[in-house]
């Protein structure tokens, strides 16, 4: 009944779903809940008496979603589905679902209590898209920033007659390995090929007045 509460989701893009009931036939089904969850971004568990009861479903499913949650590899989302004793449990720390956390069979309109899981999952869905692009875009920026400053470690050695490869700031570069190598071995640097801090520093004193790079 859930699933279906979640299909509007599913259309925007904003979830995929998983459940046990993907398991294929001959598959090691333990290997594949565990992967699954150590997989997802988002975890809802469905709490009632029957949840908290299950060895499997408590003491292994919650376990290692509550593990995920706290590495910060994905959040946790518990739904009362049922009135039960549970909020001296791990996960109740977490906020739960529906509002209020109240079970959904204790509402007198079911599909008002589902429509407002839906809401807290779209939430908290738009939450670690959003900071998913914010990571993205911080690792594209600092990948750019490497190949600036590789651009300019070629140009520089390039200037000096130790390579002869090409100005791509492209760190790969069998040729610049072995450029940088050479001038660390001239600068009495640890010849290692890297471009590392004490390498920079020693381009930067050696490179006289700083002038804009052209890109």
């Amino acid at each position: 009944e859930l699933s279906a509460h979640l299909s509007p989701l599913k259309h925007l893009g904003l979830i995929t779903e998983w459940n046990d009931r993907e398991i294929r036939p001959g598959t090691d089904w333990e290997d594949e809940i565990l992967q699954s969850l150590d997989r997802s971004d988002l975890v809802v568990l469905l709490v009632s008496s029957d949840f908290i009861n299950s060895g499997y479903c408590y003491g292994v499913e919650m376990t290692r979603a509550l593990a995920c949650h706290d590495r910060g590899t994905a959040c946790v989302i518990p739904v009362i589905a049922r009135p039960c004793r549970w909020s001296a449990l791990p996960f109740a720390k977490l906020q739960a679902l529906p509002a209020e956390a109240k079970a959904i069979t204790t509402w007198a309109d079911r599909d008002s209590a589902y429509l407002s899981v839906v809401q807290g999952v779209e939430d908290a869905a738009r939450r670690l898209l959003a900071s998913s692009s914010s990571i993205a875009a911080e690792w594209v920026a600092s990948l750019l920033a490497r190949r600036r400053v590789t651009r300019v470690v070629q140009l520089f050695l390039k200037e000096r007659g130790l390579y002869h490869g090409p100005i791509n700031g492209e760190p790969a570069n069998v040729p610049l390995h072995e450029a940088v190598r050479e001038f660390q071995l001239r600068s009495g640097l640890l010849a290692d090929g890297l471009i590392g801090p004490e390498t920079l520093r020693a381009i930067v004193a050696q490179s006289g007045p700083a002038r804009p790079p052209t890109w």
